[in-house]
């Protein structure tokens, strides 16, 4: 199961969590792509202070949709790597 996959299902995998339709799990991982291009996001497993200040310095993100971002991917990391294990 891939990023956008995962944002997909969500809703089934989190309790009371909304559903994310296929063009907002697209734009999500276009986020990803772009913070990760721009060193703020590398496969850590926290959010950290810096990569706010990081972020308020790159974006106008007045909906916290980049650590939002960041924060559903460090949860597909730890969904991703528990079912590995269960497999």
């Amino acid at each position: 199961m891939d990023f956008i996959d995962y944002l997909q299902m969500r809703h089934t995998i989190k309790k009371g969590e909304k559903q994310i339709k296929e063009r907002s799990a697209k734009q999500y991982q276009n986020r990803l792509t772009n913070l990760q291009k721009k060193n703020i996001y590398n496969g850590e497993t926290q959010i950290r202070e810096d990569m706010h200040e990081k972020i308020q310095n790159h974006y106008k993100d007045t909906r916290n949709q980049y650590p939002r971002t960041i924060q559903y991917y460090i949860e597909y990391l730890q969904f991703d790597s528990t079912n590995k294990l269960s497999n």
